[in-house]
């Protein structure tokens, strides 16, 4: 529904604005060719992985279960050297 979808994204500028999710990205090519996987990738700075569940299972898309995610640790990434 269109309230959903306003849901999300205003969950996502909210953590956008607060510093929580950084460098996003979504895969268009799904919507345009109409298929039911679209990827959209999201760097969330978080402390633990707990914390970043947390913070993945308040989207509303993951509430409503219309979307999944998975968790990789990324580290740090700074000046181009990994810490």
């Amino acid at each position: 529904s269109d309230e959903l979808v306003i849901a999300q994204n205003d969950k996502m500028l909210e953590l956008w604005n607060s510093g929580i999710v950084e460098n996003a990205y979504f895969d268009i090519e799904g919507t345009q060719k109409n298929n039911s996987v679209t990827d959209f990738v999201f760097f969330i700075n978080a402390n633990t992985e707990e914390e970043a569940k947390e913070i993945c299972n308040s989207l509303p898309f993951t509430k409503e279960n219309i979307a999944t995610y998975k968790i990789h640790e990324v580290g740090v990434f700074y000046l181009g050297q990994t810490k």
